[in-house]
């Protein structure tokens, strides 16, 4: 029994569209492998500093994350991967993506990266851009959506970068507008989470 929440929705929905293309694909949640790996006293020093910039963390949990994230683009290497997604709930997600982002690059620093959610919308602290415009003019992330990723996301796995919603540093900010119906897309997988790390309340595992 690891952490108290849910298994994000965004894991099943990418989950989903990987299997409904016959594409090959596994998943790190972060926010487990920090409660597995470092405790949930840890976990919680952690959050308690989320809407801090990662400088600002004290130095030992900044050295304890810094490791961790290390550990984990290293495990992300040994996939070979084409492509890293990244889903991004909130903006309370904005230090720890930076800082995957930061670490990642050093290990595969040619890999492609995308990253969606809610979180990249709201405009970065001290700057006048959305958190994913910023990302990208860091050379951090080669491309970000917004909007509906329903719709982008099994697109640009088929070869489409010509969308509406889908960002890079050579487009101007554009949003994929909203879906009117959801019965067009494919159910989401989640045979690969391991329910174990989910605890919710009375040890209730929600999908």
């Amino acid at each position: 029994q690891v952490t108290a929440g849910p298994p994000p929705a965004a894991l099943g929905f990418m989950a989903g569209v990987c299997e409904s293309l016959q594409i090959e694909y596994d998943f790190i949640d972060i926010n487990v492998e920090i409660a597995k790996e470092l405790g949930l006293e840890t976990w919680s020093k952690m959050y308690n500093h989320t809407e801090l910039p990662w400088e600002q963390w004290p130095s030992d949990i900044q050295l304890q994350g810094n490791q961790l994230l290390l550990t984990l683009a290293r495990k992300i290497k040994q996939y070979n991967p084409d492509l890293v997604a990244v889903s991004v709930l909130s903006f309370f997600q904005h230090t720890w993506t930076t800082r995957f982002l930061t670490v990642l690059k050093q290990v595969l620093p040619t890999v492609v990266t995308i990253a969606g959610g809610p979180g990249m919308s709201p405009v970065v602290h001290d700057e006048k851009t959305n958190f994913g415009r910023w990302l990208v003019n860091q050379d951090l992330l080669d491309y970000f959506v917004l909007g509906e990723g329903d719709v982008i996301f099994p697109e640009f796995l088929k070869g489409n970068r010509d969308m509406l919603g889908l960002n890079s540093k050579h487009t101007l900010d554009s949003w994929q507008p909203q879906i009117d119906s959801l019965d067009n897309f494919v159910f989401p997988v989640y045979k690969k989470i391991k329910k174990d790390d989910y605890v919710f309340h009375k040890k209730y595992f929600y999908v």
